[in-house]
C-alpha cells in the first residue's frame, strides 16, 4: 500500500556532508492582507544515498520516515544540472600590488608622523618667550623687544 507523500522541488545548496544534502525549497503565496506575492525559503536536509548531488544542482525530494535527527526527506529524482564553467588557471588574472609602493607610503606615514611629534615636543619644550601662539602676542613681542633696543641706543647716544 502507497502512502501519498509530499514531494517538493527545489535547489542543493550544500554537499558537504556524507549522504546528505541541504535543498532550499521556495515557496510564492499571495500575503493575507496586502495580496503581494511573498516568497518562503525553507531548507530541508535530504538523503542523497551515492553523494551524486552538487551545489546549484535541482532537485526533487520526497517525504520519508526519519533517517537521523533532522533527515526526513530523501533525494528522489536530479531535474538538471548547475553547469559549471571551467576557467584554465592561466587565464585567471590576480592582481599584484607592488610591496615596494606600500613600503614606500607605510615609511611616508611614519615620517610625516614623526615630523609632528618632534614639531610638539619643541613646542612643548619653548619657553614662554620663545613661542608666541597668537598674531597679538608676536606683535607684543615684537614691540617688547624693539622698546629696550631704542632705550640702549638712546643711552648710548648721550654718553659720548
Amino acid at each position: 500500500m502507497q502512502k501519498n507523500r509530499k514531494k517538493r522541488v527545489g535547489h542543493v545548496i550544500s554537499n558537504k556532508m556524507n549522504q546528505t544534502a541541504v535543498v532550499v525549497v521556495e515557496t510564492r503565496r499571495p500575503h493575507r492582507l496586502y495580496k503581494r506575492i511573498v516568497k518562503q525559503m525553507s531548507k530541508f536536509m535530504a538523503h542523497d544515498e551515492n553523494n551524486e548531488c552538487q551545489i546549484g544542482d535541482t532537485v526533487q525530494i520526497m517525504e520519508h520516515r526519519p533517517i537521523s535527527k533532522e533527515k526526513r526527506w530523501i533525494v528522489t529524482d536530479i531535474i538538471s544540472r548547475k553547469e559549471v564553467v571551467e576557467v584554465p588557471y592561466t587565464e585567471i588574472e590576480i592582481p599584484k600590488t607592488k610591496p615596494e609602493q606600500v613600503e614606500v607610503k607605510a615609511k611616508a606615514k611614519i615620517e610625516s608622523a614623526e615630523a609632528v611629534v618632534e614639531a610638539e615636543v619643541e613646542a612643548e619644550s619653548a619657553t614662554p618667550e620663545e613661542k608666541p601662539a597668537t598674531v597679538a602676542e608676536t606683535e607684543a613681542v615684537a614691540e617688547a623687544e624693539a622698546i629696550p633696543e631704542s632705550e640702549d641706543d638712546a643711552e648710548a647716544e648721550d654718553q659720548p
